[in-house]
């Protein structure tokens, strides 16, 4: 009991400026973990995030067909994937490259009877992106006039942009490592601070005991 009306005291005496003072005296541990979880996510983020661009053929064709999955099924088959991985030699699944691969349909003109749609692959390097996205253009132009209906088929643009900055990611991850290494630090000082009932102090002891001081001796060193 005497041990929890202690433990009650001393709770009761803290204020937000000794804790202001705990965390400011502890400064340097807090800088250190700081860098520390930065460091290390810097690290990871280094390592792992890639830069992604996406390659994209507009290719437009004349036939009577009004339905664009025809074309996505086209393209997405597994003979016609295949072919793209053993012309390129990717070190990649058909699974994975069909999960790179999105045909849109872009419009359709019932005047001219022509379809227009996108081929667009996502992909981490510059050079395999161009050569993935130009030779999935190239294959479906040759293919596609003995496979379906068609009397005119062109691709009518090209172009490959960068869609995901590794700098921006591994900025953003290291900024949020540090922030979280800051807060636990931060956090774990704080409870330190709050569960540590040593006295440091004459004061200390006084405040503790609540015995009042009868005399002061000075010792010589």
């Amino acid at each position: 009991m005497k041990e929890n009306r202690s433990v009650k005291s001393l709770e009761s005496d803290i204020n937000i400026f000794e804790l202001i003072r705990a965390e400011i005296s502890n400064l340097h541990w807090i800088l250190l973990i700081v860098i520390v979880f930065g460091g290390l996510m810097f690290v990871y983020s280094a390592q792992t995030v890639k830069p992604q661009y996406m390659g994209e053929n507009t290719i437009s064709v004349k036939t009577q067909i009004k339905d664009p999955t025809v074309f996505s099924q086209i393209i997405n088959s597994d003979e016609f994937l295949g072919q793209v991985i053993t012309t390129l030699d990717l070190k990649t699944s058909i699974e994975t490259l069909r999960s790179k691969i999105n045909v849109l349909p872009l419009l359709a003109s019932s005047e001219l009877d022509t379809m227009y749609f996108d081929v667009r692959v996502k992909w981490t390097y510059l050079a395999t992106t161009t050569k993935i996205s130009d030779l999935i253009a190239q294959k479906f132009i040759q293919k596609a006039p003995a496979l379906l209906p068609v009397t005119e088929l062109f691709v009518i643009g090209s172009k490959v942009d960068l869609i995901l900055s590794p700098s921006k990611i591994i900025l953003q991850r290291t900024i949020i490592g540090g922030v979280l290494g800051g807060i636990i630090a931060v956090g774990f000082i704080l409870i330190s601070y709050l569960f540590d009932f040593r006295i440091r102090s004459a004061n200390e002891l006084v405040e503790f005991s609540k015995i009042p001081v009868v005399a002061h001796v000075k010792v010589r060193k």
